[in-house]
């Protein structure tokens, strides 16, 4: 067999075994929520984001809402939900991706739930690089070739499946030390956060503030007024803080590193949020 024809035949059988695998994972596997690297966490997140349908509800904040599976809505009323928890990076950057989609047109959800978390937090150089992959090569290859995509990596689907049968364990020092932050004057995040949210509203999406329980971040009491509360008089909107509503539910709440909540608590928590919505 001459050298191209070997080459031939390794291609083909590469073509063969890719669109096989697709066949494969898109009907008989679960879809991964989880992936082994924050890299590939944050993929599965953007490209169900970017490629998928558009969803009624969208969370838009850090590694500490990624941590709300879109699974665990299920049988809710948030049941229609994406996750642009992005680990590593705040909420601004998932904003960023959220008009990114909506303004080349399509259907607008119906809410955005905002988190709180990191929501001061400055773009860096990693924040810059998952823009930048949401409008790439790659990205695009994703939507013509589905077996490229995060979720349908053999190891990432693997790994899913292995977390699924593993429970979540506290870990880390969760004591809360207190946020004692107020917001003065009217920072420039504060105003770049308020522009981004004047376009979703004008592209008619509700916008919700979200606190989620953050362990050691926590407020000492969570009754008094705190940073979140100060966020949401600066932009009057209206804020869901969900970690005094699992105190005064009395829920336990657990986290694998003193700051993220375990998958546990993460549906407990889910389900809370889901009882706004009925």
């Amino acid at each position: 067999m001459t050298r191209a024809r070997q080459a031939l035949c390794i291609l083909s059988l590469a073509v063969v075994a890719v669109l096989g695998w697709q066949w494969l994972a898109g009907r008989f596997l679960p879809r991964p929520a989880l992936a082994e690297t924050n890299f590939h966490a944050n993929r599965l997140r953007l490209e169900a984001w970017f490629l998928d349908p558009v969803p009624s509800n969208v969370i838009a904040g850090s590694s500490i809402s990624g941590r709300l599976l879109p699974g665990y809505f299920a049988g809710t009323s948030l049941a229609s939900i994406a996750n642009l928890g992005l680990d590593g990076s705040g909420p601004i950057t998932a904003l960023d991706c959220v008009l990114m989609r909506l303004t080349n047109g399509g259907p607008v959800p119906r809410r955005v739930f905002l988190e709180v978390h990191r929501l001061d937090r400055t773009n860096d150089a990693n924040d810059r690089l998952l823009l930048e992959s949401a409008q790439g090569f790659s990205m695009k290859l994703a939507g013509a070739l589905p077996a490229v995509r995060a979720a349908s990596r053999p190891s990432t689907v693997a790994y899913a499946w292995l977390k699924e049968f593993q429970t979540g364990n506290s870990g880390g020092d969760a004591r809360a030390v207190g946020d004692d932050r107020m917001v003065e004057g009217n920072p420039e995040w504060l105003r770049q956060i308020s522009i981004r949210i004047s376009a979703l509203r004008n592209l008619g999406a509700e916008v919700v503030l979200l606190r989620l329980p953050v362990g050691r971040e926590n407020p000492l009491d969570t009754a008094a007024p705190n940073f979140a509360d100060g966020i949401a008089g600066q932009l009057e909107i209206r804020l869901l803080d969900m970690n005094r509503e699992v105190s005064a539910k009395r829920l336990r709440v657990d986290y694998s590193d003193g700051l993220h909540l375990t998958p546990d608590s993460a549906r407990a928590v889910a389900k809370a949020l889901a009882e706004f919505w009925p």
